[in-house]
């Protein structure tokens, strides 16, 4: 963050960038909503809740295609190598210039949302454990399913 918050300070478009910090989730859902993109150009993720979210509140998302990312993003994210600063810069410039392109990564981005859920996720997880106790050669003692 400081070596951005440098760049931008010596940057012309400094007056059109504002950083955020500590936004709220009704805030933040209210500016991916209303951005024209979302980057995420992580090196290292766990999981992609970010992309996610952005997906799901109607952002054209640019992503990275490491880690998790590619898995959680499918085809409803632009992807791009993370340390391809070219990359990157064609990714967002199409988004941001050419309309088909982000009207059909809001569309792609909603569908692929609506597929990660927490009551999935919790199946999901419920699953894993049986299917760890049932490897170990324990039997499940879960009292209620989903």
């Amino acid at each position: 963050a400081e070596h951005f918050e440098r760049a931008l300070a010596d940057s012309p478009a400094r007056e059109r960038v504002t950083w955020r910090r500590d936004v709220g989730d009704a805030e933040l859902a209210r500016l991916y909503a209303q951005c024209d993109a979302f980057l995420f150009a992580s090196l290292n993720e766990g999981f992609g809740l970010p992309p996610l979210e952005a997906m799901a509140c109607g952002a054209p998302v640019v992503a990275t295609d490491v880690t998790s990312l590619p898995e959680v993003c499918g085809d409803a994210a632009w992807l791009v190598e993370p340390t391809d600063v070219e990359r990157i810069f064609e990714g967002l410039r199409r988004v941001l210039t050419e309309p088909e392109i982000a009207a059909d990564l809001r569309k792609r981005g909603h569908s692929r949302a609506r597929e990660f859920t927490w009551r999935r996720c919790a199946k999901d997880t419920v699953l894993a454990w049986r299917n760890a106790l049932r490897d170990a050669g324990e039997t499940p003692k879960l009292r209620h399913t989903l």
